[in-house]
């Protein structure tokens, strides 16, 4: 009972934030906004997943352009702790909202040769131009 406790904590805590972050963004303040989740992400125990719940509750936003932001960012992070499965499973979310998504340059290079281990031809063609 009491690990059920502190998850609902943890997610309402969470929502705060991405509450107060959709405040900032909604008027045109993405980096104010983005800046607000990351001072709570650098407290997370838990980084990656903390980098999904972000991810997945901004998509439920009006607009999924912020999220797709957020995901360049999550995705660099998870390319660098390695995590194969979960950066394909990002950019395949991401192209799936949003066929011109792309990963920030500094990860193309990665996220190419990631596709290119894992055989994900689907994801080449999809990011050809990168």
């Amino acid at each position: 009972m009491r690990m059920i406790r502190v998850c609902e904590d943890l997610d309402n805590e969470r929502q705060k934030v991405a509450n107060h972050a959709y405040g900032f963004i909604s008027r045109g303040n993405r980096d104010g906004g983005f800046a607000h989740i990351r001072q709570w992400l650098a407290k997370e125990t838990a980084p990656d997943e903390a980098y999904q719940w972000f991810f997945h509750e901004m998509l439920k936003w009006e607009t999924k352009v912020p999220a797709l932001f957020f995901a360049q960012e999550y995705l660099g992070n998870l390319l660098r702790w390695q995590m194969d499965n979960e950066s394909l499973k990002l950019i395949v979310r991401c192209l799936h909202e949003d066929p011109r998504w792309r990963p920030r340059q500094q990860d193309r290079d990665v996220a190419h040769d990631l596709a290119m281990r894992h055989g994900r031809e689907d994801l080449l063609a999809l990011l050809k131009d990168i």
